[in-house]
């Protein structure tokens, strides 16, 4: 079982080019107890922060995949990215 957020559009600051963006990293759980992050963004071990382009060329589909001990993968898709008010 996988918990993804949902998409996160932030409002830009006025005038901003670029706008931070905090997410919670997505979780996996098994019945093994055990899921893995295969891939992903992992800046840090409960939340990730970068910086996006405001606009729509800004905002990015982001995709986490897990794994378990038995090789089964389930993947996370959400978009994340800022848009000017």
């Amino acid at each position: 079982m996988v918990d993804c957020p949902n998409d996160i559009i932030a409002a830009a600051t006025p005038g901003s080019a670029f706008q931070q963006v905090t997410w919670r990293i997505p979780t996996a759980t098994d019945d093994s107890g055990t899921a893995t992050l295969a891939s992903g963004l992992p800046f840090g071990p409960t939340i990730d922060t970068t910086f996006f382009n405001v606009g729509q060329d800004g905002i990015r589909d982001l995709v986490y995949t897990f794994t378990d001990p038995s090789g089964n993968e389930r993947a996370c898709e959400f978009r994340v990215g800022a848009l000017g008010k």
